[in-house]
């Protein structure tokens, strides 16, 4: 038969006979439906894999049979795998066709075992709100994770949706499955074909279409519909602020751009409590002029200011518009924790009496005249007990919660009580729409929400105790001890895992209008202090904080009525007397913006103003402004300033007066510098981020952007500087810092902690024999390290070299405590120094000096005698190709000494790198003598930089140049071409944990290698020292 069906095929009777045939087998089968597909879970015959066999794919079944057609047009009919279809094979499709193709499972069996994770557990909002853990065959695991354009066919992806945020087994619902077919089969789905499937294994929806829409963004269609754009799993915080005097205790805002904290008092400044507002750059303390702890701000301003309540019966008005604060008088000293309104005429506030928390709670009213406290007699018969918060959705539906599981609500006539479920203490209520959310607890947590007027505690099991809850929809956030974190899904509230790892407790949290989550807290047990922020969101946070100052900064530009110019007259009297180098206010003078209250130097120590608690300059008060005393014949502390420089005249000294009397203020124009962040903190950039020990890598190792000394003993990223001048290393390989604003010399450790091993705080003249760690630095601004293992000091504010022995004390070997330049021939210690700001020694026994302010390099021999071997000490630029001593410098920084005896030093005013040779000859090598930022990939002699200060010879006998006005490390290599390999010409901070050339610097100041080939850069105005790993391999390789 079956040869007389191929004849008449061959005949054009195919299409007959085939469908005679099918008919036939369809009859035939009808005994047996129901029974044959048994066992089977294939759907044999479904050629295009659609779930549905049809008439056509039976056919070319048929023809596969006969030999007409091969196995491979449609594998799905050879059940058996032997390469041939049989009448059997054809009527378990003809089953199919008529009683519907099995559901067959995507999943393989032993997935778990041998799949391999591609996307760690995070919330999916495309699923439902589970949290969704993503596997892959190992085929498809490198194109999912490089976020390939498309996943081989035969692909498949498995995703696990759980309960959970850590994805236990225990909590897991069901799986969403994905197979990449062959092209044909949904071209508008990419081929793919979706699954659905519940624990227990039953299949509940598939096909191409079953999901398509759940991920239907762009971004993930551009990417076969993996959905794998980078970002943190919802809940996982990170710290913006941390480890802050006082804990902070309420938060609030507009915008993730104007953000509002509150806290307690620290009790060890004169500041008040902890008042913070963020701008979206950078955090500043406000002075309430208050006195206590202050427990919460209203979460919305009222007519125009936010109320702030506190200990004492506290409460204080902040104007936004005006930024003024106002204390209010109130009938009370009971501690207030929390306060809501209406209006102006219409503020709660809520509290009691902290020696009577049972029956000494208290609800005062303002109508915007005066308070009056609400009588609750009648409602709590037993006494009132203290009541934590207010909020209300308007004046007639206000509700307080308070200790006992006490909940009151007002409905504009009178207050009743709240029926509830639990009697542990409730802390914050807040809502919005019809949902009303309390927290509280002790031990374990409640969260009551409110349904058929009473109180019912959704809280999952194991929720610990919540202190603050916030709503704003879609979102609702509980924040609690040890750093916890609950959010409301559309199961209920669910506890996340923040990632923080802290032990210190959440007070309250706040969702901004972006969907940003805040949380704000600290050591709440007994001391109120460790306050930190933390955030989840799509933003990166600012975690610069500029504290309150007693000396108030100028504000605005100066006004037209001003007859003194701080950049025509202030600044040109200063540079007469001596102050022309960075030194006296931290960047190259003038250019850097500074105004007068950051003496830390020549005219105005600031370690003595704050000794006296006055300040260098407060605007408009000069009698109130250390800085003329400073000036002045008689100051109460230290000598007359400037220090061994002519007197300023009664009428300079006047002329200074008038300028503080119209406010101080600077019309120089400052350079913008960007706001520093912590190296941990996230980076909106697209600069991908690498490990800090990858080639090229450069990662903050010390500093943490804030320009202050905070102390020793922390971790290096813990650790604060105040511009860093110069970097080196120890004989043992430990890093030192010239600290210079901090007048300290800091050494990293083998553990990562940060100590002082030289100064203060304290400017003054260190005596002989002094030891290092009880000797005074004056902005001490270069470190290095002779063959012996001593440490070389430049002096710099002092005019002074100074030698620190192996037995740890300090001895002065150039230089007196006179300003001259004088001596060659003599004694070093008896020849006169200007600036000494660099010093280096050297291969032949001695070291040299750079004197910036008198234009000179001079050299200290090994019998410790003084001689000039480059410039005149007339400032200019002259004498290339002939003799240095011969040739004019202009503001040299620092020198270095190659194998050979040649000398390469900067000139920070000529903008250039000179080289004398052994013959004493001098040549320009980097610059051309204009300031600019120009050259890179030709020769450096035809480059232009800006006052370069640093400079790291190379084994290869090319250098790095440390181009501090461009913000730069520039590379000049053996050939002599130059190219700029860190920073990009330009003053910020960026590029921590990724690689070095898309870094951004702020005006760095010196730079050493390390042992190890890294590159490690004192970033001065970043307040950081920061290392590139294997910086010299990296070099290589560019």
């Amino acid at each position: 038969m079956q040869s007389a069906l191929a004849r008449d095929v061959l005949r054009g009777r195919r299409r007959v006979w085939a469908l005679g045939l099918t008919l036939a087998l369809i009859v035939g089968a009808m005994p047996l439906l129901g029974r044959t597909s048994l066992g089977v879970s294939q759907c044999v015959g479904d050629c295009n894999r659609d779930s549905a066999v049809t008439i056509e794919e039976i056919l070319l079944g048929v023809n596969v049979a006969l030999g007409l057609a091969p196995v491979d047009r449609c594998p799905e009919f050879d059940l058996s795998g032997d390469g041939a279809v049989t009448v059997d094979e054809i009527v378990l499709a003809v089953n199919a066709a008529l009683s519907g193709c099995p559901s067959r499972s995507i999943i393989p069996p032993d997935y778990a075992q041998t799949f391999v994770e591609v996307r760690d557990c995070r919330l999916s909002t495309e699923h439902e709100g589970y949290y969704v853990r993503v596997l892959t065959d190992a085929g498809a695991a490198p194109s999912y994770r490089g976020n390939a354009p498309s996943l081989p066919a035969g692909s498949i992806v498995i995703k696990e949706e759980f309960t959970r945020s850590d994805c236990r087994g225990d909590s897991l619902v069901r799986w969403s499955a994905m197979e990449k077919e062959r092209a044909g089969f949904d071209p508008s789905g990419a081929y793919w074909r979706w699954q659905r499937v519940l624990r227990d294994g039953t299949v509940v929806s598939e096909g191409p279409a079953s999901c398509l829409g759940c991920h239907a963004r762009p971004e993930c269609a551009a990417r076969d519909f993996m959905c794998t754009e980078p970002g943190p799993p919802r809940g996982a915080m990170s710290f913006v602020l941390r480890n802050l005097p006082a804990a902070l205790l309420s938060i609030t805002g507009s915008s993730p751009e104007d953000v509002y904290v509150v806290g307690a008092d620290p009790a060890t400044d004169n500041f008040g409590p902890y008042v913070l507002h963020y701008n979206g750059q950078r955090w500043r303390r406000l002075n309430s002029g208050a006195e206590g702890d202050l427990w919460w701000i209203s979460l919305e301003p009222i007519d125009g200011a936010y109320y702030l309540v506190g200990e004492g019966g506290l409460v204080v008005r902040y104007d936004v518009a005006t930024r003024q604060f106002t204390r209010l008088t109130t009938p009370g000293t009971q501690t207030l924790f929390g306060v809501w309104g209406t209006s102006a005429a219409d503020i709660f506030v809520v509290g009691g009496d902290p020696n009577d928390e049972t029956s000494g709670g208290v609800i005062w009213h303002f109508d915007g005249f005066a308070w009056s406290v609400v009588d609750l007699s009648a409602v709590l018969p037993s006494g009132v007990p203290t009541l934590y918060k207010v909020w209300g959705r308007s004046s007639d539906d206000v509700y307080v919660v308070g200790r006992s599981g006490t909940i009151l609500h007002f409905n504009g006539e009178r207050w009743e009580r709240v029926p509830t479920e639990s009697q542990r203490p409730l802390f914050t209520v807040h809502g919005e729409g019809d949902l009303i959310v309390a927290s509280g607890g002790f031990a374990d947590g409640v969260l009551l929400e409110l349904e058929g007027g009473r109180f019912a505690d959704r809280a999952m099991p194991g929720t610990p105790q919540m202190n603050g809850v916030f709503v704003r929809a879609p979102m609702a956030a509980a924040v609690g001890v040890a750093g916890s974190l609950a959010l409301r899904t559309e199961r209920g509230w669910e506890l996340v895992d923040t990632r923080l790892n802290t032990s210190r407790d959440f007070h309250a949290g706040w969702i901004d209008p972006e969907g940003g989550l805040w949380a704000v807290g600290g050591d709440l047990s007994v001391a109120l202090t460790s306050g930190m922020v933390a955030y989840s969101g799509p933003r990166t946070i600012g975690t610069e904080l500029v504290d309150l100052s007693l000396c108030p900064a100028p504000e605005g530009p100066p006004p037209d009525t001003a007859t003194v110019s701080f950049s025509r007259d202030i600044v040109p009297l200063f540079e007469r007397h001596g102050c022309r180098n960075p030194t006296c206010h931290g960047g190259p003078f003038p250019s850097s913006g500074y105004d007068l209250r950051t003496y830390q130097g020549v005219f105005g120590p600031g370690a003595w103003a704050r000794s006296l608690n006055a300040c260098e300059v407060v605007p408009g008060n000069p009698d109130a402004s250390f800085l003329l005393e400073k000036l002045g014949a008689s100051p109460r502390f230290g000598q007359r300033m400037p220090a061994n420089r002519d007197p300023l005249s009664p009428e300079e000294i006047d002329l200074v007066r008038r300028w503080i009397l119209e406010g101080a203020r600077s019309d120089a124009t400052p350079t913008p510098t960007p706001s520093p962040r912590v190296g941990s903190t996230p980076s909106p950039s697209t600069i991908p981020r690498r490990s800090c020990n990858d080639a090229g890598t450069i990662c903050t190792v010390v500093g943490t952007g804030r320009a202050l000394f905070d102390g020793d003993g922390r971790q290096g990223q813990e650790t604060s500087l105040y511009y860093p001048w110069s970097v080196t290393f120890d004989p043992r390989g430990r890093l030192l810092i010239l600290d210079g604003n901090n007048l300290r010399l800091r050494q990293l450790e083998a553990d990562g902690t940060v100590r002082t091993v030289m100064g203060t705080g304290f400017e003054a003249f260190p005596a002989d024999g002094t030891l290092a760690a009880e000797a005074p630095l004056h902005h001490a601004s270069e470190i290095q390290i002779d063959p012996e293992g001593r440490w070389l000091i430049a002096g710099n504010h002092v005019p002074a070299v100074f030698r620190v022995d192996a037995d740890g004390r300090v001895y002065r070997v150039a230089g007196t405590e006179e300003v001259g330049n004088d001596g060659d021939g003599l004694s070093a210690r008896s020849a006169r120094l200007t600036t000494p700001f660099g010093v280096w020694p050297s291969r032949r026994g001695g070291f040299y000096i750079v004197d910036l302010d008198a234009h000179v390099i001079r050299y200290v021999d090994e019998a410790g005698v003084i001689q000039t071997v480059a410039g005149t000490g007339i400032a200019g630029y002259s004498g290339d190709g002939g003799s240095a001593i011969e040739a004019r410098l202009n503001g040299p920084a620092r020198v270095r000494e190659d194998d050979l005896g040649n000398l390469y030093f900067t000139e920070v005013k000529n903008h250039v790198v000179r080289r004398l040779d052994t013959n004493g000859v001098i040549t320009t090598v980097a610059g051309t003598g204009a300031r600019g930022y120009s050259g890179d990939g030709g020769p450096a002699w035809q480059a232009q930089l800006d006052s370069p200060y640093d400079l790291v010879l190379l084994a290869d006998g090319g250098m790095l140049v440390v181009d501090t006005g461009n913000s730069a490390i520039r590379w000049i290599n053996s050939t002599g071409v130059i190219r700029t390999v860190v920073g990009r010409g330009t003053a910020g901070f960026a590029g921590d944990e990724a690689e070095a050339s898309a870094a951004l610097l702020n005006r760095p100041m010196g730079a050493a290698l390390g042992a190890d080939g890294a590159l490690w850069i004192a970033d001065t105005f970043n307040n950081r020292v920061r290392s590139i790993a294997h910086f010299l391999s990296w070099l290589e390789s560019r």
